[in-house]
């Protein structure tokens, strides 16, 4: 991957990057030495070509590299420190530790020890080149952004399995990515978008997984245009900083845009879309005891030549050390991230500082601690999911003595994981329901999660590598109880088996009484004796087209359910299986574990929509109006009354402004003119709008009649002012009070 000037990375590399900074650099004299054997390996076990480069990474600056010659397997490394390190393997294009890991194709993290040599093995997976081209609409590079793909569409992977083309002035660069299904994440500046994508010249849908197979592929992006601002940066002795970060902020809007760059001669250049800006470094050379600074660039013409200084800090530090376990022991070489909290005379934050470093071998740390700022701290072992990690806050007056930090160690729960018949079953990942903790059941269904800290987990399950779907449902203790486990200290290990079987699927599809197939937008099933859904499934929001395609609900606890489908924006109303408003005459659809049950079509009934207008003169002073329904009933026999009703009131994000001006009126809100609301199914209703939820106060419009909702035509009607919330029916209220409204529309719209 060819690179230059600018660098977006992931915050996971960045954590790594710094945690290396600070390994001790090298072997001091009559320190013992250690020893490595690194074996590198393709994907069929063979030696790979030669020009892969193999590093040992003890720090920042202390890496022992070798290259492979294409005929032998393993290398051997001699007098080498001992302790932890990175082993990795990659294409060997850049000098520096940051693109080291960034392009490695095999990382792993090693222990070296005395007297024991370290035998590891590095697999290179199969790559295929895919070449990035990025432009904007003038045909012109377009650099500074990035292109994430991102193995099998998850949002959430590993740092290890991602892959980063880093676009440098060219506005070209390369992914090498093993054969599979990418999602691909492209980053450019703010307010700069990507207006088409192109994958060997065919239209290419950024929200669908790219296929990689076994031939090279060409992407490329057009990005809208963007002004451009470069620069270098220096140190007080006029040499240039080849590692900082640079924040680009518009003043208005307090957003942001961070990069991290890299360049032997301190140069960048990033675009921007708006100026004015305000053009922060910080951090400059990756060392905390550089000030921020900040230069603000008023337009196009100034956005040339920026020259930045990094000015050294020289304030008060905060002297802190980390013990950890019971009874506490120094905890070498923990990891501490600290992010100041800082904020200027008008009040406003200042650029966030983020600072990252290692404790030495006896837990001691130093970190600046800048006059008016608050420091958030978060201590861990970087290697190890032993302890907790720890969390502090403090101000200046604690930096005035030496703090001490002790880390408690994790909650620990283990369990065997069965079938209904008492097998064990393997390779499921069980995890917490939080995100707290993970771990994989081996052959004999024993699984292990580590490092949790007090409080109660709930737990999940599903197959390994499987991120949507898993055929596997962990039963329940009860109804609506998930296995969970507790803990209300630290230090604790629990047992909690788990008990999981083949969930079963059912799929239903649409139709009217003239058996046109209708989109099924979502499916609720419950459980005959429960009132809360079991399990709900819906269709992707913000599609264009429409799917009569069956809607398939899985996987499911094997048993009986009532089934209900519908949408809340349709034209028809939900109902339940096979066809009926009536839960109590709904069939029960039994759901055997591992099949797949396809319904017969079921039939609901079309209604159309409805439109209520608001008399002209009268003004809604809220925002959003409340619409309400309900049941219009007449009694054939007068003495008997009108049964009380209740009101249904329209949820506001189902209600469509027909007309709303754009003036404000005399009292500063605008007037609506017309509301669209669907569905409801045929039938006669009373209609109500109130400025208040409730009608509790304000003005409540009312229909002067009820309002006719025909089959497929739905209805409209013209409401009137009413001094009466509960809006009796016109032919029973006086007069004076409500005007009368003669032939109420009726139509379809």
């Amino acid at each position: 991957m060819n690179q230059s000037g600018l660098s977006v990375r992931p915050a996971t590399l960045l954590i790594v990057i710094a945690a290396l900074a600070c390994f001790s650099p090298a072997l001091a004299q009559g320190d013992p030495s250690c020893s490595a054997i690194v074996s590198v390996v393709d994907d069929q076990g063979e030696a790979v070509a030669a020009g892969y480069k193999i590093s040992l990474m003890f720090s920042a600056v202390d890496v022992r590299e070798q290259m492979t010659d294409g005929m032998q397997i393993s290398y051997s490394f001699e007098a080498l420190p001992c302790g932890t390190a990175f082993a990795v393997v990659g294409e060997g294009s850049g000098g520096t530790v940051e693109l080291t890991m960034l392009e490695a194709l095999a990382r792993e993290i090693v222990s070296l020890e005395a007297g024991k040599p370290l035998d590891v093995r590095l697999t290179i997976p199969a790559m295929i080149p895919v070449s990035v081209i990025a432009v904007d609409e003038s045909g012109a590079p377009a650099a500074g952004g990035t292109i994430t793909a991102i193995p099998g569409g998850d949002r959430r992977p590993a740092i290890s399995s991602v892959r980063v083309a880093i676009l440098p002035e060219s506005g070209a660069a390369t992914l090498q990515v093993p054969p599979g299904r990418y999602l691909m994440q492209t980053s450019f500046s703010e307010g700069q978008t990507v207006q088409s994508m192109t994958v060997d010249g065919a239209a290419f849908n950024a929200k669908e997984p790219l296929e990689v197979n076994d031939r090279p592929l060409e992407l490329v992006i057009v990005v809208s245009s963007a002004d451009r601002i470069s620069g270098m940066v220096t140190d007080g002795e006029g040499q240039s900083i080849g590692r900082y970060r640079l924040i680009v902020r518009r003043p208005e809007s307090g957003r942001d845009k961070q990069y991290e760059l890299f360049g032997e001669d301190g140069r960048f250049q990033v675009t921007t879309t708006t100026f004015p800006v305000e053009v922060f470094v910080h951090d400059p050379g990756g060392n905390w005891n550089f000030e921020p600074v900040s230069i603000l660039v008023p337009d196009k013409e100034h956005a040339d030549g920026l020259h930045f200084t990094g000015r050294r800090f020289e304030g008060q530090k905060l002297r802190g050390r980390v013990l950890a376990g019971e009874p506490a022991v120094p905890a070498g070489r923990a990891f501490i991230d600290s992010k100041p909290n800082c904020y200027t005379g008008d009040g406003k934050p200042t650029v966030p500082r983020p600072v990252q470093i290692m404790a030495d071998e006896d837990g001691e740390f130093e970190l600046p601690c800048p006059e008016e700022c608050h420091l958030y701290l978060e201590i861990s072992m970087l290697w190890s999911d032993d302890y907790l990690t720890l969390k502090w806050y403090g101000g200046p007056e604690d930096c005035e003595q030496k703090q001490t930090f002790i880390l408690e160690e994790g909650n620990t729960v283990t369990g065997v994981v069965t079938d209904s018949e008492g097998r064990p079953v393997s390779e499921l990942v069980v995890s917490t329901l939080s995100g707290g903790g993970k771990g994989t059941t081996d052959d004999e269904g024993r699984y292990e999660i580590r490092n949790l800290g007090s409080g109660r987990y709930e737990l999940q399950v599903k197959v390994q590598d499987e991120a949507a779907f898993s055929s596997w449902i962990l039963l329940p203790d009860g109804p609506g109880k998930r296995p969970s486990v507790q803990f209300t200290s630290n230090g604790k290990t629990k047992e909690r088996n788990l008990e999981v079987t083949k969930g079963g699927t059912v799929c239903l599809d649409l139709e009217d009484k003239e058996g046109t197939r209708i989109e099924v937008k979502h499916l609720v099933l419950v459980r005959p004796d429960e009132d809360q859904p079991a399990k709900v499934a819906s269709r992707p929001i913000g599609r264009n087209s429409i799917q009569t395609d069956a809607l398939c609900v899985g996987p499911l606890v094997p048993g009986d359910y009532h089934l209900r489908a519908g949408t809340r924006f349709s034209w028809f109303m939900p109902a339940w299986w096979p066809g009926t408003e009536d839960r109590e005459e709904a069939a029960l659809v039994s759901v055997l574990a591992g099949d797949r049950l396809e319904l017969s079509p079921m039939t609901v009934r079309r209604a159309g929509p409805v439109q209520v207008n608001i008399k002209e003169g009268c003004f809604l002073r809220s925002k959003l109006p409340f619409l309400e329904f309900r049941v219009a009933i007449e009694s054939k026999d007068p003495e008997e009354g009108v049964e009380e009703q209740e009101w249904d009131r329209v949820d506001q994000d189902e209600l469509h402004f027909m007309a709303e001006t754009k003036t404000p009126t005399d009292e500063g809100y605008p007037t609506y003119a017309s509301m669209r609301f669907t569905p409801y199914p045929t039938g006669r209703y009373d209609v109500r709008v109130c400025e208040t939820e409730g009608c509790a106060e304000g003005n409540v419009w009312c229909s002067p009649e009820p309002l006719e909702v025909e089959k497929r035509k739905g209805g409209e009607i013209e409401l009137v002012l009413s001094e009466d919330p509960k809006c009796e029916p016109v032919n029973e209220m006086n007069d004076s009070t409500v005007p009368t409204h003669e032939g109420g529309a009726e139509g379809s719209r």
